[in-house]
């Protein structure tokens, strides 16, 4: 009786595991199969596709625009001229002297070589990652904000700092002539360029209007000699 009823249940306990996995796969064999190229609903803006394709990307609000190579040279270019200028002050060259000179031919005059400007930027792109064509700066290690000193550099504003002189000898040479006590007599424009040079070199504070520089005691300015 014992043997007979084992075996039954046996059986039916058989049954059972075969009636549900019979069920289960019978169920996974009617589900319908997901599309993948089915539309993922109204968020997604695009269905999904099986092939690789090209996205246009739109440009968000705050996304920043890279700009051009040539503009990227005249922000470095301005940068440079400003700091080799920086030690000259903002009185050099006078303003009524210079009103007649078109801004163009200034800017012609007095900027650097763009072949050397274009150099020195391809050098502080390779030489760091974190520099700044907009500020010709980077961020070093330790915080903070550097410029970006190239082997051009000294050429850059030694060149930047000559065409400003020049452009300075156009319009004062004669100014630099009449007010030198040293020279009274009319100079010539390479003796105007070679004296407003010497100054500016000697003195930080040298002003071309008037040919004078400020003593570093104090007092009344000076004439260059």
């Amino acid at each position: 009786m014992k043997i007979l009823m084992a075996i039954m249940g046996g059986f039916i306990a058989s049954s059972t595991v075969f009636a549900s996995g019979a069920a289960l796969a019978i169920y996974m064999l009617a589900t319908e199969t997901v599309d993948p190229t089915k539309d993922m609903g109204p968020q997604s803006g695009v269905p999904w596709t099986v092939e690789p394709k090209v996205v246009k990307k739109n440009k968000s609000e705050g996304e920043r625009e890279v700009a051009s190579a040539d503009e990227d040279q005249g922000r470095v270019s301005a940068t440079l001229v400003a700091s080799a200028s920086a030690s000259e002050g903002p009185e050099d060259i006078d303003a009524m002297q210079t009103a007649s000179v078109s801004q163009d031919a200034r800017e012609e005059q007095t900027g650097p070589n763009p072949q050397l400007v274009a150099k020195h930027v391809a050098w502080c792109d390779r030489k760091y990652r974190s520099y700044r064509r907009s500020t010709n700066s980077y961020t070093p290690y330790s915080g903070g904000q550097r410029e970006c000193v190239s082997p051009f550099t000294d050429e850059i504003k030694a060149q930047s700092l000559n065409n400003r002189v020049v452009a300075a000898a156009d319009t004062g040479a004669n100014s630099v002539a009449q007010l030198s006590q040293a020279q009274p007599v009319q100079r010539s424009r390479s003796q105007a360029v070679d004296h407003i040079k010497s100054c500016f070199e000697r003195y930080r504070s040298y002003r071309v209007a008037d040919n004078t520089y400020q003593p570093y005691g104090g007092g009344p300015r000076r004439q260059c000699r």
